[in-house]
């Protein structure tokens, strides 16, 4: 049985099959990788936020703070994801989503 060959062609990121009529889009499959990577992170993120609505009452007495401060601390993550949020199409734009990525969940894990 003969083996089939492939042809890369660099210019449309499409992989032919010699001998058959399959062709699959690099640029398909590596948008499908990148979307599931998002939602992982947003997974991952998820939960360390949430149980701080839990521990209110415990940061409460320790720093002998009012609910309503307490409640900032939590407040203070949105704010400043909505101030980033601007910023990072740009920055994706100019050194890649990969690379975005990358530094944004090092500073997360640092931050953590």
């Amino acid at each position: 049985m003969r083996r089939k060959q492939i042809d890369e062609t660099q210019d449309s990121g499409v992989i032919v099959w010699r001998g058959s009529s399959n062709k699959i889009d690099k640029r398909f499959i590596y948008s499908i990788l990148l979307f599931i990577a998002i939602v992982l992170i947003g997974a991952t993120l998820r939960s360390p936020i949430s149980p701080v609505r839990l521990l209110v009452p415990f940061f409460t007495e320790e720093l002998n703070r009012s609910t309503t401060m307490v409640g900032f601390m939590n407040i203070l993550l949105l704010v400043v994801f909505g101030l980033f949020s601007p910023f990072i199409p740009k920055i994706s734009k100019k050194y890649g989503m990969e690379f975005t990525l990358m530094i944004s969940m090092i500073v997360l894990t640092v931050g953590i």
